[in-house]
């Protein structure tokens, strides 16, 4: 069966600068979650510079075809099958994940479902587990340019519940579910590369 793959130009931008701050925590072996996939490119990349971790990407049903399209163009085995999960709506895969990683997500989805997401994490991943976010937040309620307040706006015109999200809020409750902040890496285009680890 063949599958449609999907092209974002962001995930072709930012996928190197990202690969070079993930090598830095997961030289350790282990499984890795993705939230929000996508298109799959950043799955099929980051499993084939990182074989020693075991890439599962996940998303809504719309997205599942694109990705299975660049898993079967992709050879390595680490590359895994797309797991269903929407946050709210599946319940949380059932793997025992040393990583989870999720790229220009959180303004995407309600501040609700953030926390929810952060809930999920604190619930289910063990001591040790680290989180990598990445994306645009707003600092002390502020956002850190011109450019990502005007986002923040276009985003707001198709769905007024997602917007850039403030770091603060993330950084509590993450703190609330025993994690703590390694390091906030700023990144390319105004944008952040949080690593949290469970304690």
């Amino acid at each position: 069966m063949v599958h449609q793959k999907r092209f974002s130009p962001a995930c072709e931008r930012n996928k190197d600068v990202i690969l070079e701050k993930l090598k830095l925590y997961t030289q350790a072996p282990g499984n890795l979650l993705e939230i929000g996939s996508g298109s799959g490119q950043h799955a099929a990349f980051f499993s084939s510079h990182l074989p020693h971790i075991n890439w599962y990407p996940s998303d809504q049903p719309m997205y599942l075809e694109s990705i299975q399209a660049y898993q079967q163009d992709t050879p390595n085995k680490n590359f895994k099958s797309p797991i269903t999960f929407k946050v709210g709506h599946d319940n949380f895969p059932i793997i025992d994940f040393s990583y989870v990683f999720t790229a220009n997500t959180f303004h995407i989805m309600s501040q609700q479902e953030v926390i929810n997401s952060l809930s999920l994490l604190g619930l289910h991943l063990k001591s040790q587990s680290y989180v990598f976010v990445y994306g645009p937040f707003k600092k002390n309620k502020e956002f850190t340019s011109v450019s990502n307040k005007e986002f923040h706006r276009s985003l707001q015109v198709n769905n007024p519940n997602s917007g850039i999200k403030d770091f603060e809020l993330i950084h509590k409750h993450m703190l609330e579910h025993s994690f703590n902040l390694v390091k906030d890496h700023d990144m390319p285009a105004n944008n952040q590369f949080l690593v949290y680890l469970k304690h």
